[in-house]
């Protein structure tokens, strides 16, 4: 062999390992390399950056977390039975595990009427006590409604930076939350921005009376669940109730869905409507809000 070819030989055969050193480091980076024959015994090799490189770009990215806003009742007397109420213990504690065992674990502000400390359901308590979510969450997570936000800061702020909107229940929200202008307003802005809205057991209360800007029930037509008539008979507090929450989503032109059996689990998701008929029912809210975020 000549000198001059075996020069060239060699040449060539440093830029192939070159190339494939760098064909092996652009794979990992989804980049495209393309060899080009030219003309007069000489190759040139090109490294073509393509849309892949964004997606690469893109798995390096933290995922960011989602935000939920999570509404409470202010509401703390049970009519005038003389007994106390507020938000039921589980149809927080289950949903709140749900979204802590997620990955990333979303962003949760805690709201309610007046702002401050919203007041737990004492019965909760003493129906949860065998159960360890709620125990733990009970002992653990209490900053999360000693000091919730007033719906009117919400307001003022905006609801930009969250994905969805969560009313756990209890009693409570059948007397205040049913009829409050700014809770109202908070659900309207959340669905006509495309963002989820949900609710567990006594907690689709705050949606009954929500108008629409076109002037329709925010309900209206669509699949509905929440805490039975028969249930609320079961508890003996229909008469105490300002109205039946069952009876009243039919009112408003929802179809309400519930359970083969009264406490049985219901979960109806319909588009970004997410509620569930009573306390068995809250995992399943938690997670379908999740899954549709």
């Amino acid at each position: 062999m000549e000198i001059g070819s075996w020069s060239l030989a060699c040449e060539r055969r440093g830029l192939v390992h070159s190339y494939i050193k760098v064909w092996s480091f652009s794979h990992s980076l989804n980049i495209n390399i393309s060899l080009s024959q030219h003309h007069h015994h000489h190759q040139q090799y090109h490294i073509s950056p393509t849309q892949q490189t964004q997606q690469y770009n893109n798995t390096l990215t933290p995922k960011m977390s989602p935000s939920i806003l999570v509404v409470l009742t202010s509401h703390a007397d049970l009519a005038d039975t003389g007994k106390k109420t507020g938000w039921y213990l589980s149809e927080f504690s289950h949903p709140h595990h749900v979204f802590a065992s997620s990955s990333p674990p979303p962003k949760i502000t805690v709201a309610s009427p007046r702002g401050g400390a919203a007041p737990l359901d004492q019965s909760s308590i003493e129906a949860a006590k065998d159960d360890e979510i709620s125990v733990e969450f009970l002992h653990k997570q209490s900053a999360l409604w000693e000091a919730t936000t007033p719906l009117s800061q919400i307001l003022q702020q905006g609801i930009d930076s969250y994905d969805a909107l969560f009313f756990p229940g209890g009693h409570g929200p059948m007397f205040d939350l049913a009829g409050d202008k700014e809770s109202q307003e908070i659900v309207k802005r959340f669905w006509e921005a495309g963002k989820i809205v949900s609710a567990v057991c006594h907690g689709p209360a705050a949606l009954v009376n929500v108008k629409l800007s076109n002037g329709d029930y925010l309900l209206k037509g669509k699949k509905v669940t929440a805490f039975s008539n028969s249930e609320e008979d079961g508890v003996g507090l229909s008469e105490k109730m300002p109205f039946m929450l069952e009876t009243r989503i039919k009112e408003v032109g929802a179809e309400y869905e519930k359970a083969g059996q009264d406490w049985g689990e219901k979960l109806v998701v319909d588009g970004k409507l997410i509620t569930g008929q009573n306390p068995a029912s809250a995992k399943a809210v938690g997670e379908a809000i999740l899954k549709v975020i």
